[in-house]
């Protein structure tokens, strides 16, 4: 009699999101790859504040028209009548 020290698959748990035990016949569905994302859904669910990431988007923008402003009241730039400068 054989003994064997690697335990038998009554030895694990599936850890969601971590791991799951599977068929062999499971593993020739995906090729025999042994990626845990083919047997687990390792993604997390993100929570994204629109308002918040908005406001993140807008900043830079403002930034650059007041910078952009800054330059053309520097150059005595009318956006109506052009350079007026003398």
């Amino acid at each position: 009699m054989a003994s064997s020290t690697c335990p038998g698959p009554s030895a694990f748990a599936d850890e969601e999101r971590y791991a799951r035990i599977v068929p062999f016949a499971e593993t020739g569905r995906n090729d025999r790859s042994l990626n845990i994302g083919c047997y687990a859904d390792t993604s997390e669910e993100e929570r994204i504040d629109v308002a918040e990431a908005v406001r993140k988007l807008r900043a830079p923008e403002r930034e650059r028209a007041v910078a952009m402003n800054r330059c053309l009241a520097e150059l005595e730039y009318d956006a109506w009548r052009g350079l007026v400068k003398s």
